[in-house]
């Protein structure tokens, strides 16, 4: 059983976003441990990478993802990508895939391309969009 989450509800919502790297920062990490799940809400479908990065005040650190094809609608990802508590959740999409999100209420820089090493902070867009992914953290079981 999950105890904790990163991210915003995988629900359906009015608009659709795509082509960049985006991290979500409403809702970070809540406990150290695995993020074992990902839900995201797909309006179109391609593939998606989960991503998880960690702020250290100058940079977002890239720690790990996920790279899965989905179809529209909501899509549950098997992940194993370790996190600390305050980690975040991004997401690039591929192959003309969209995720659903809405245009206000949020909190998501973005960059361009598939962002795959630690960037300033500063090269990233800020950006006012709530998009449908969530991750799901697991305890931490043995040695990683």
């Amino acid at each position: 059983m999950a105890y904790g989450i990163l991210g915003n509800s995988p629900i359906n919502r009015a608009s659709t976003n795509y082509t960049y790297s985006f991290i979500e920062l409403l809702v970070p990490s809540s406990h150290r441990g695995i993020l074992k799940e990902a839900e995201v809400y797909i309006a179109i479908a391609g593939t998606i990478k989960i991503k998880i990065f960690r702020d250290d005040g100058t940079n977002y650190l890239f720690i790990g993802e996920k790279s899965v094809s989905v179809g529209t609608g909501l899509n549950t990802i098997s992940c194993w990508i370790p996190v600390e508590k305050g980690d975040l959740i991004g997401f690039y999409l591929s192959g003309g895939g969209q995720i659903d999100a809405a245009t206000s209420g949020g909190n998501a820089p973005y960059h361009a391309g598939d962002v795959t090493t630690n960037t300033l902070k500063s090269t990233w867009a800020a950006q006012a969009y709530i998009h449908s992914i969530q991750g799901k953290i697991f305890a931490r079981v043995g040695i990683l």
